[in-house]
Parts: C-alpha cells; sequence; structure tokens
C-alpha cells in the first residue's frame, strides 16, 4: 500500500460511495434507535405482528449493522482494500437481488429490478474496473 503523501487522489465514486453509506448508515442507527424507543407502542406491534422482544432485538440488529456499515465506509475512504471488498460484495448482492427482482417480481419492481442491475455493475467497474481506482486502492 502506497504512503498517504504518495497515493492518488481519491477517486469522485469512491468519494461518493462512501458518503453515501456514511448517510445510509446513519439513517440506519435513527430508526434502530427509534424501534428501540418504541417497542412498546401498541401500533408498531401490530403493524409487524410482533413482541416488544423482537422488536428490540430488530432494533439492536439495525444499528449493529449501521456502525459496519460506517466503519466499511471510513476503510473506503482511507483506500482501505477490505473495505472495497465489502463494498463489492454488497453490490454484487444488489446484483443477484436485482436479477431475482427483474425476474420473480411483477412488472413494475422487474424495470426497478434491471436499474438494480445496471447500477450495482457500474459501480463495481469503477471501484474495480478503472486504472484510477486500482492506482488508490494498492
Amino acid at each position: 500500500m502506497a504512503r498517504d503523501d504518495e497515493r492518488p487522489s481519491r477517486p469522485f465514486v469512491v468519494s461518493l460511495a462512501s458518503t453515501m453509506m456514511l448517510l445510509g448508515s446513519l439513517v440506519q442507527i435513527i430508526l434502530g434507535v427509534a424501534f428501540a424507543l418504541r417497542r412498546h407502542d401498541e401500533e408498531l406491534l401490530a403493524r409487524f405482528d410482533a413482541e416488544p422482544s423482537t422488536l428490540l432485538a430488530a432494533a439492536g440488529f439495525s444499528v449493529v449493522v449501521g456502525a459496519l456499515v460506517a466503519l466499511f465506509a471510513i476503510l473506503l475512504l482511507r483506500g482501505n482494500r477490505f473495505g472495497r471488498a465489502i463494498l463489492g460484495l454488497s453490490l454484487l448482492g444488489d446484483v443477484v437481488s436485482g436479477a431475482y427482482s427483474s425476474v420473480a417480481l411483477e412488472d413494475t419492481v422487474r424495470l426497478i429490478g434491471v436499474a438494480q442491475i445496471v447500477g450495482a455493475v457500474l459501480a463495481l467497474y469503477l471501484l474495480y474496473g478503472t486504472e484510477k481506482a486500482q492506482r488508490y486502492f494498492d
């Protein structure tokens, strides 16, 4: 890995992806805390047909996942290959999810599935297929 003073400038797509990941993780943490605080709300319990302990477990999981996403976003910003690999795996999951949506679900969702595949493949190319990205993560 190159020293910080030798590292090429960060590709825009890395900054964009990291920012989106950080914003998403913040929302996920906030929603997790909100669910934990409202775990005894009768309307919420009825909507999800769940017990308070189930909502608390889901809320805790949401907070933990949000914190991990924030950690991976920071790693990505620092040019860490592990952070890029995690994002790459997530994008591959998007491709699989999009493929399922475009084949197994109703017409309006199929178009969203195709768009999801296109977006994920484009992001994978920008993270792994460009010279600038290769230099940044080396």
